[in-house]
């Protein structure tokens, strides 16, 4: 979201001047919104990951971060992770994932088909050989919705201005 990005920057620079051009200046048909609204760090890249965890730290507080005049969205952060799977074939990569996951300091579990079978009693693990489980920073919220009318108005209103953009008429 545009109103996300003006948000990021005005806080990294807070004389910076921002405008936020937007086709659908309510979101409701924006990708963001539209979304699942959820977050994991079990990627296979250090970028990926980093940025999640700066994510999930926003998320955390975002009912501080984003409060106006004692009002504080309240997105319903649910942090119960999430659980990737790997047969034989994908065993090497799922071990390598947790490495680097594990490297970067995300809390996830490798689990082998015992331990699976264990935790996830109702789960079939006739074919698999590994699980890896987030045990933090994973999960979902509400919806995005919920953030999108702060972005812009937390603490950003001198800052940012909006511009609606119309797509042409065919």
């Amino acid at each position: 979201m545009g109103s996300a990005l003006a948000y990021w920057l005005t806080r990294l620079e807070p004389l910076v001047s921002v405008t936020v051009v937007e086709r659908d200046p309510s979101y409701e048909h924006a990708s963001s919104a539209l979304s699942a609204a959820s977050i994991r760090q079990q990627f296979s890249t250090a970028v990926n990951i980093r940025i999640s965890q700066a994510s999930i730290a926003f998320l955390r507080n975002a009912a501080v971060e984003l409060a106006i005049d004692g009002e504080r969205p309240d997105i319903q952060l649910r942090e119960h992770g999430y659980l990737y799977l790997a047969g034989v074939d994908g065993a090497a990569q799922l071990r390598e994932a947790h490495a680097l996951q594990r490297a970067c300091g995300s809390e996830v579990a490798l689990l082998d088909r015992a331990a699976l079978e264990q935790r996830f009693g109702w789960l079939n693990t006739a074919d698999l050989t590994l699980g890896s489980l987030g045990l933090r920073g994973e999960g979902w919220f509400v919806s995005p919705r919920q953030l999108r009318p702060n972005w812009p108005r937390g603490g950003l209103v001198k800052q940012v201005r909006s511009i609606t953009v119309y797509p042409a008429l065919s």
